[in-house]
């Protein structure tokens, strides 16, 4: 960025930019890491992460639990409490249950910290006018958009789908057993499959938003306003389909966010509802093509 495309940034009160974008093949990998190293730096941002943390690690912990169940050291106190009460709990063995639940407990905690991080990705820059100068050479409107949508998509595999890595490694490292990779694929492919959709969904929704608004807390209200209020329409379809019997009451999770989330993750992860969870998935893409073409609408009106 030019010295003095900086010092107009700036004197217009927007002074968060300092990188510079370089002749490249992919140009808007400075967007990328600048908006990831300004991910870990917010506050809440890092309470959520620490949650999340603490969370990974107690499923981490039934992984292990789960292969030393049977050795002597499982019968000394404290282990042998532990693992008494992760039975009771119900997914100790290493499979699609304990992933299902891993994820399910996360959702919301996620959700939070992908609308935090998300909400000003866009919304500065239309705040600040500094749009029209990222759309100079190397850069066009696609490169921006891919930029800014990449971000939020890699943060969210960073923080939902790498602990599920480490959650794999970490059963091929106690159990030793080869096999496991060849007999646990297809599940991996799944919550690849699941996350895939989530991060892209989510990624361009929040997005959409957050172009359309130069407020980032307004970006947060609105958001959540449509999490929740499309929950409460969800429930009194649900109802409405119970009490008329004109269509299945299930299907009223596809008119809520959550809903949309809960049935593909049901089908992918847990492998039950494939009629419910592939109608979800089309939803989720749908929506998130057309939130992308906001995207592209609303930024070529701002330059």
């Amino acid at each position: 960025m030019k010295d003095e495309n900086r010092t107009f940034l700036r004197s217009n009160r927007y002074s968060i930019w300092e990188k510079s974008f370089l002749e490249r093949k992919f140009s808007f990998m400075p967007i990328i890491e600048f908006h990831l190293k300004r991910a870990f730096k917010k506050r809440l941002a890092k309470y959520l992460l620490i949650l999340c943390a603490i969370i990974t690690l107690f499923f981490l912990l039934t992984i292990i639990f789960d292969e030393i169940k049977d050795m002597d050291i499982a019968q000394t106190g404290s282990i042998s409490v532990m693992i008494d009460f992760v039975k009771e709990i119900g997914f100790l063995s290493f499979g699609k249950d304990l992933f299902y639940w891993y994820i399910y407990s996360l959702l919301f905690i996620w959700f939070l910290l992908f609308v935090i991080y998300g909400s000003e990705i866009i919304s500065m820059d239309r705040k600040y006018n500094a749009v029209v100068l990222y759309l100079t050479k190397p850069l066009d409107i696609h490169d921006y958009i891919e930029g800014k949508l990449l971000s939020l998509v890699i943060f969210i595999l960073l923080t939902g789908f790498a602990p599920v890595i480490l959650m794999f490694l970490t059963k091929l490292a106690v159990s030793q057993d080869i096999g496991l990779i060849f007999g646990s694929f297809f599940l991996f492919l799944r919550i690849f499959i699941f996350f895939t959709f989530y991060s892209v969904f989510l990624a361009s929704l929040i997005l959409s938003v957050s172009c359309i608004m130069k407020s980032s807390r307004m970006v947060i209200i609105v958001i959540f306003a449509l999490y929740f209020f499309s929950g409460i329409a969800s429930g009194i379809f649900a109802g409405i389909a119970k009490a008329t019997k004109l269509f299945p009451a299930e299907y009223s999770q596809l008119l809520s966010v959550n809903g949309l989330i809960q049935a593909s993750l049901k089908a992918l992860v847990k492998y039950e509802s494939f009629a419910l969870g592939s109608e979800a998935l089309i939803a989720m893409v749908l929506i998130s093509f057309s939130a992308l073409l906001i995207i592209r609408s609303t930024i070529r009106r701002s330059v």
